[in-house]
């Protein structure tokens, strides 16, 4: 039987964990050595890459590129060695792997792609100083780690010497997310990236790309005799229409600088204000004014002291939202590591289970926080923080829905649905609608108790920091949530989010596991 462990110098993978394969090789998990640093290791086949000088010119290519690139929105070249039958090409490791796990076909709210694609222009930015263009830019080749989102796969990218004016007559890239100028093997210029970008943006509204063909040449046809379309039933802002009908202009002189894309995501940048459970949430609540009443009106609030009581509910109410986005979080980060914590904790089904739970429970406290927030706001229902509030409320809330069905239907097709019918906790809290209060508390109780029995046993196995990030997380849900019914206001969640991994880090949990057990 052959062993599937694998050691390069430094370096060390095991063929189990394959994150990803293409034309020339595959790509996995591994780490190095010396300083247990998780890393991405690529493979590729020496034999098929040395037939072809272009092939050979695109690899030197990339790592030259790589090489120049040190940017949080940038993937990170680390190391690059040879066999006799193989390259292997060290690089950054993504745990959550690349935008099409965030996209999986459904459309994405357009306050979390405005986010995405703040990060996206602060890494094109830096490549832009660095007069290249990637050439073959698509989900694919975007990666997502812990919220942040990176550039990657630069094997097509070129450095052009005079950024501003060098024509470039070579296809290549993915069809779906090519130019019309690099379709139709014309000349183009690194516009042909902003085009890329236009057309991802697109996807991520309205979960289609805008043109389709069953081959190139129906491509191309359509994507120069149809027009722009923005779908009804899809609300985009005058921004998101602005950014697309600039950036998917179909002459090149028509179509955005790069300098005007800067501008506008970071203008974005300054002003997203929704709480996002990959990004930084400092605990801020939302701060209401009175609003301005109506000449012969009866006001709303009959003293400051009732306001005040008001506006004390809604930040407790805020709270335990930045808590279930949060959760939510976690449970993500949960189902994306089904496969890593079942190396660890045997008991079958039982990891998989709290999946499913601890999703449920989230996707229905959203829906409790929300007919809460609906009574408390009902004064508020014409003013414009009303609708703002209570539309990222509704995105957040079906954002966790979406999770607990689509958790579902992964294990149904991979066969584990049916196994997990039969266990009584299912029947109990899966199966149905709504919980009510008394299996919500009930629930809140189990997985809390999962919760302790997986991070016990797993802490005791393995010192993966992948893994003891992930059981940190799933404690913080528990904690959070015990502290905030305990009446604690004070909770810091970027703290929670910005992991100090220290040396000690497994000392750290097992500290966060016995203050679990006193909650």
């Amino acid at each position: 039987m052959e062993q599937s462990v694998r050691r390069l110098g430094d370096y060390q993978f095991d063929t189990k964990y394959l994150l990803g394969e293409g034309a020339f090789g595959k790509v996995y998990r591994g780490s190095k050595l010396t300083t247990n640093q998780e890393v991405a290791i690529k493979k590729i086949d020496s034999s098929m890459i040395n037939k072809d000088q272009y092939l050979v010119d695109a690899l030197n290519f990339e790592i030259q590129i790589m090489k120049q690139l040190d940017h949080p929105n940038i993937v990170k070249f680390i190391d690059k060695f040879n066999t006799d039958r193989s390259i292997y090409i060290v690089t950054e490791y993504c745990a959550d792997g690349d935008l099409r796990n965030i996209m999986k076909g459904r459309r994405i709210p357009e306050s979390e792609v405005n986010q995405i694609f703040s990060q996206l222009a602060s890494g094109f930015k830096e490549l832009v100083k660095a007069n290249i263009i990637h050439r073959d830019l698509k989900p694919a080749n975007i990666m997502n780690h812990r919220g942040v989102v990176k550039i990657a796969d630069f094997g097509f990218a070129k450095i052009v010497d005079n950024f501003s004016g060098d024509l470039l007559k070579t296809c290549v890239g993915s069809p779906l997310y090519m130019s019309p100028q690099i379709l139709k093997r014309e000349k183009y210029t690194t516009k042909s990236d902003i085009w890329s970008l236009g057309i991802i943006y697109y996807e991520m509204i309205y979960g289609m790309a805008p043109w389709t063909g069953v081959d190139e040449k129906s491509l191309t046809q359509n994507v120069m005799k149809q027009a722009l379309r923005f779908p009804v039933g899809t609300q985009l802002s005058d921004f998101g229409r602005n950014f697309l009908s600039r950036a998917l202009e179909k002459e090149e002189s028509k179509r955005m600088e790069w300098t005007e894309l800067f501008s506008m995501f970071e203008l974005q940048k300054n002003n997203i204000e929704i709480i996002q459970f990959n990004s930084n949430m400092n605990g801020s609540y939302i701060l209401l004014e009175q609003p301005q009443q109506q000449q012969h009106q009866q006001p709303l609030f009959q003293s400051d002291a009732t306001f005040q009581k008001f506006q004390s509910q809604l930040n407790s109410y805020n709270l335990l939202r930045m808590q279930y986005n949060f959760s939510h979080f976690a449970n993500v980060e949960m189902t994306q590591h089904i496969t890593t914590i079942s190396q660890y904790y045997k008991k079958e089904m039982q990891f998989e289970l709290l999946c499913l739970l601890s999703s449920k429970f989230i996707a229905n406290s959203f829906k409790g926080l929300q007919s809460n927030i609906f009574v408390l706001l009902e004064q508020y229902k014409k003013t414009s923080e009303y609708i703002r509030f209570i539309g990222q409320l509704q995105t957040e809330s079906q954002l966790a829905l979406e999770l607990f069905n689509n958790t579902m239907q992964y294990f149904d097709r991979i066969g584990l649905l049916c196994n997990l019918r039969l266990l009584s906790e299912f029947q109990q809290f899966i199966e149905g609608v709504d919980l009510n209060e008394n299996q919500m508390n009930q629930l809140e109780k189990i997985i809390k108790e999962r919760v302790i029995s997986i991070t016990k046993q797993v802490l005791l196995i393995t010192k993966e920091n992948d893994v003891l990030s992930l059981l940190d997380y799933m404690m913080e849900m528990c904690l959070t949530r015990g502290k905030i019914i305990n009446g604690n206001a004070n909770i810091d969640f970027s703290l929670i989010h910005e992991k100090k991994q220290t040396t000690d880090y497994s000392a750290q949990l097992n500290f966060k596991l016995n203050e679990l057990y006193s909650f």
